[in-house]
């Protein structure tokens, strides 16, 4: 069960992984500023930030929450976004586009690996050997 597990997330992690490749490969960086910071789970705050694609506005919360902030409102930040979709964008550090799939890389490698463990035959011990016909029992 481990192994396919692993796989799983092998796969899901190499897929996730060309994503955001894909997507940074292509991606055009704007600037933005915090207009403000939403409320979170547990007293933590996202940035919200604002920026500007083509004199259009669009607003993106941040992909992570933290208490303090990792932002203030009226600090520049920068953005990345798919110039076929403004809409979409992912404020700096970028942890969204890598750390999803570093996590089922590195938890799909450590499954696959105790799966593959699980697999190899297992040492029997070789019976005792019987006393010869005619042999006293000891």
């Amino acid at each position: 069960m481990a192994l396919l597990a692993g796989c799983g997330g092998l796969v899901a992690g190499i897929a996730l992984t060309v994503h955001s490749v894909l997507f940074l490969s292509r991606a055009e960086r704007v600037s933005g500023v915090v207009v403000e910071l939403a409320k979170a789970d547990k007293g933590m705050e996202k940035p919200v930030v604002a920026y500007r694609v083509a004199g259009k506005e669009y607003r993106v919360a941040a992909g992570y929450a933290s208490s303090p902030p990792s932002h203030g409102t009226g600090d520049a930040v920068d953005v990345l976004h798919d110039p076929g979709r403004p809409e979409d964008g992912h404020v700096s550090p970028y942890s969204r586009l890598w750390l999803t799939p570093v996590m089922c890389l590195l938890l799909g490698g450590i499954l696959t690996c105790a799966g593959l463990s699980g697999l190899r035959p297992k040492r029997v011990a070789e019976p005792l050997a019987a006393p010869a016909r005619g042999e006293p029992k000891r």
